[in-house]
Formats: C-alpha cells, sequence, structure tokens
C-alpha cells in the first residue's frame, strides 16, 4: 500500500486495497473451514456418546422384570428403555447445539475481528495521506471489504466437500 503513489486515484488506488482484502478473505475462509471441521468432530462425538448411552444403559435396564405375589412376571425395562432412548436423543441433540453454538460465534468473532482489522489497515495508511478524505477513506474501505468478501467466496468455494 505505501507504494500507492500520492494522488491515484481510481484502480492504482483501489486494487492494492481489493488484492489485500481477497488474501485476507481466503485466510478468513480457510479459518471458518477448520471451526467447522471442529464442529464435526464435535457431532462425531455426540452420536458416539449418545449411542453409548443409548446402549450401555439400554442394555441394563431393557431385561429388567418383577414377578408378583402370584407369580406372574412382568417385564418393565423395555418401558424404562424408552426413556432412555429420548434421553439419549436428547442429550446428542444438546451436545450438537453446544458445538453449534461455539463454532458460529467462533466464525463470527473472526469475521468481526477481520474487519476490524482491514478498517485499521486503510485508517493507518491513509492518516499518513494528505490526498485521503473522508469519503475516499470510506470507499477504500468498502473496496478492502469488497476484496475480502470475494477472496472468502471462492476459497469456500474450493474448500466445498462435495463428497456427500
Amino acid at each position: 500500500m505505501e507504494k500507492i503513489p500520492q494522488g491515484a486515484t481510481g484502480f492504482t488506488q483501489s486494487n492494492p486495497l481489493s488484492n489485500a482484502g481477497a488474501a485476507l478473505g481466503s485466510y478468513s475462509a480457510i479459518r471458518e473451514d477448520v471451526i467447522n471441521d471442529e464442529r464435526m468432530s464435535a457431532y462425531t462425538a455426540a452420536d458416539w456418546k449418545s449411542k453409548m448411552a443409548y446402549h450401555v444403559i439400554g442394555g441394563a435396564v431393557t431385561p429388567l422384570y418383577f414377578t408378583t405375589a402370584g407369580g406372574a412376571s412382568i417385564a418393565f425395562g423395555d418401558s424404562i428403555q424408552r426413556g432412555v432412548d429420548t434421553w439419549a436423543w436428547v442429550m446428542g441433540n444438546n451436545l450438537k447445539a453446544e458445538a453449534d453454538t461455539t463454532a458460529n460465534a467462533g466464525i463470527a468473532d473472526h469475521y468481526l475481528n477481520a474487519t476490524n482489522q482491514m478498517n485499521l489497515v486503510v485508517d493507518a495508511w491513509a492518516d499518513d495521506r494528505r490526498d485521503i478524505d473522508a469519503d475516499t477513506r470510506a470507499g477504500l474501505k468498502g473496496e478492502i471489504l469488497d476484496g475480502h468478501d470475494r477472496g472468502a467466496g471462492v476459497t469456500q468455494k474450493y474448500l466445498t466437500d462435495t463428497t456427500n
């Protein structure tokens, strides 16, 4: 950016900022992909925990029965198993919701930090330039943010999992 000559306008001025934003956007998309990989790992762990709870606890309660005074056997373990089914399902969904909350917050924080960093870069650069007025500064911030969106969008296309 320091190589942009004083008084430059148009493409000569905006292109380096747009390209810098695109590079940062690529890194943002990669970071988002990593966060989403962590989310999917948490989903797998939630599924495993709920299946184990279902089988271990369910296996213990399903064969339960009691014998009445008259000698009749009444099985009640299967009824308890239905409660275990529901509990395991709710537990798995709650664990996945926690993973979603963590991932969504991480992604939002990352993009907010990137936006703040880009604005600070433009401000720090423009502060030393007498030829940059407030309107131009705002336009340049738009250019770097547009570049970021472009870089993130293109990179996300390369990171898309198409195996499903």
